[in-house]
């Protein structure tokens, strides 16, 4: 009775532990691409990245050429770029060589994607006099549906780029 009680406890254990559906992996590029990544890097040589620890210092770690590492975030200081590797971040110079995940394959890990503007400064459109503000949720539709009143506008992907676009009567601008 012990034996059996034994085995059926390893079936149930065995039952519950391995995975039910094993999911495709999601490649650009020839890599991986999870979800909240933007994009992929790689250095011309080795180089240092940053992270910043809670009390205001610096930690730092030598990053070998041609590995490439997954980055999560662009953030623009001071008319500079940096990328976001996890908690590391490194400057965008003429020794790191970017490479943008499409949009179109970034949102493929979302049921049901909203786009939102995340430029933490807005996008003021100089024709339309119009501003996008920092988290202002915008349309996707075709241009043809949403193009057609006094005010619209939408967000299209093409070629893997997210475009937004403003309509005003007859003149459109993107």
């Amino acid at each position: 009775m012990k034996k059996l009680f034994i085995v059926l406890l390893a079936a149930f254990v065995f039952a519950v532990v391995s995975p039910t559906k094993s999911e495709a992996k999601v490649m650009y590029d020839g890599a991986e691409v999870v979800k909240g990544q933007t994009g992929k890097m790689t250095f011309k040589k080795d180089i240092k990245v940053y992270k910043k620890n809670p009390d205001g210092s610096f930690d730092s770690l030598v990053v070998k050429r041609n590995n490439f590492f997954k980055t999560y975030d662009i953030e623009k200081y001071d008319g500079k770029t940096f990328y976001q590797m996890g908690q590391y971040r490194v400057q965008a110079t003429d020794l790191v060589v970017f490479k943008e995940v499409p949009i179109d394959i970034r949102s493929s890990f979302y049921n049901n994607p909203v786009y939102v503007m995340i430029n933490h400064q807005g996008v003021k459109i100089p024709v339309q006099y119009q501003d996008i503000a920092y988290g202002q949720p915008l349309i996707v539709g075709k241009r043809e549906e949403v193009c057609t009143g006094p005010k619209s506008s939408l967000v299209s992907i093409e070629k893997g780029k997210l475009n937004y676009h403003y309509c005003a009567g007859d003149i459109e601008g993107g």
